[in-house]
């Protein structure tokens, strides 16, 4: 499921909040707690609002647009580098 990686992915790649910051809020809510192991599937964004499409429609932030979307996964994608 979701941890700080999607915290610092959506609401610093995404919305473009400060990631020290985020990254400190995290690590202050969690007490420091980090999950053993990280799976990153990664799937482009324009495929994965085709298959939102036919399985359920957008939610909230879905709705916000592929070039968030593109911003998300990015950033997704330079956490997954740096660790």
């Amino acid at each position: 499921d979701r941890f700080a990686d999607s915290t610092l992915a959506y609401q610093g790649g995404g919305l473009g909040f400060d990631f020290q910051t985020i990254a400190q809020l995290n690590t202050f809510a969690t007490g420091g707690l980090e999950p053993g192991i990280t799976f990153l599937f990664d799937v482009e964004p324009e495929i994965g609002a085709q298959r939102r499409a036919i399985s359920r429609g957008e939610d909230r932030i879905e709705a916000r647009g592929l070039e968030f979307q593109s911003k998300v996964r990015r950033a997704f994608l330079e956490i997954a580098q740096q660790n």
